[in-house]
This record gives structure tokens, sequence and C-alpha cells, in this order.
């Protein structure tokens, strides 16, 4: 294998390293989500736990809104919505003069709820902080231009692929492998 081989290699294998240990947090955000059944917050998952913190952040939003900054669709945050409003957690409202939109407003239980999920993500950041900090500001600096950069890069590559994905596969073929 050439050293560019080697060096994509140890990319792509730090990127999917770090995208295992975020969905290792994301498990551990929904047991402990589980863990507070006395607290009535039981059965939340990381997702739902978002809506309920994009709406106590913005107050009210409409569906489309909170599909565009979670990344769903308007059906998966109808479904989501729903299961909320069964467990107490939001409450739709009819937007004036408008019949068929909805604003969703957290109740007293979603407001707890996302105050436990704001209290999460502060505990997980501050411990991931603590282990970071000690490194040099410029190593720091340099990490996050990094991290934001193959961000953009994952979110472009994802963009290609849904756009091209019926063609690639229509065609057998990705990146001339067959598949």
């Amino acid at each position: 294998m050439s050293e560019k081989e080697q060096l994509k290699s140890r990319v792509i294998g730090g990127i999917l390293g770090l995208s295992q240990r975020m969905e290792e947090v994301n498990g551990l955000f929904d047991k402990v989500g589980n863990s507070f059944g006395g607290e009535g917050l039981e059965g939340l998952i990381l997702t739902e736990m978002h809506f309920l913190a994009l709406i106590a952040g913005e107050g009210p939003v409409n569906g489309v809104t909170a599909a565009r900054k979670l990344g769903m669709t308007r059906g998966g945050v109808s479904k989501m919505a729903a299961r909320l409003q069964v467990g107490g957690f939001v409450e739709p409202r009819k937007v004036p003069g408008d019949k068929k939109s909805l604003l969703y407003e957290l109740t007293a239980r979603g407001q707890r709820a996302a105050g436990l999920h704001r209290m999460l993500h502060s505990l997980a950041e501050d411990l991931l902080w603590e282990r970071l900090k000690a490194s040099p500001q410029e190593d720091l600096e340099r990490f996050a231009r990094m991290l934001a950069s193959a961000a953009e890069a994952l979110g472009e590559a994802n963009r290609q692929v849904r756009i091209n994905a019926t063609a690639l596969l229509a065609a057998g073929t990705v990146q001339g492998h067959k598949n």
C-alpha cells in the first residue's frame, strides 16, 4: 500500500472511529433518558430530546422548520411529535389564519426533558474539553478547522450520493468498481 493510500486509510479510519464514539454517546444518552423513569422522562430517545431542545431554544416551531434543523423528513417530525404529544411532552397549537399548519410547544414535562438534555450535553462537552484543553492552542485551532472541513466534505459527499445514487445503482458501478 502506498503512503498516500495508508494516509487515506488512517484519515477515513479516524473519521469512522469518531463516528462510532458519537454513536456510543448517543446510546448513553438514550440509556440515561430511560433511567429517568421516576421523573416521568423514560422512553425518550436522543432525536426526541433534540426536538424538545430545539423548541426550548427557539420557542414553538412548525414541522417544516423542525425537519430542516434536525435533518429529518417532515413526516418523521410529525410521527415523532405525535409520540411526544401522547407522552405529554409537546402540545400542537394551530397557527392563526392557517388551517393546516401547527406549531409545537413544550409542556412542563417537555421543559423538564429539555433541561435534562441541556444538562447531559453540558456534562459530555465539559468532560471532553477536560481531555482536550491541555493541547496547545494552535493544535486545537487546527483540529477545529479540520473537523469543520471534514464535516463540510461529508455533507457534500452525502448530497452527491443522494443526487447520483439512482444512476450509480442503475449502472452497477461506483467510481469504476463493479457492484
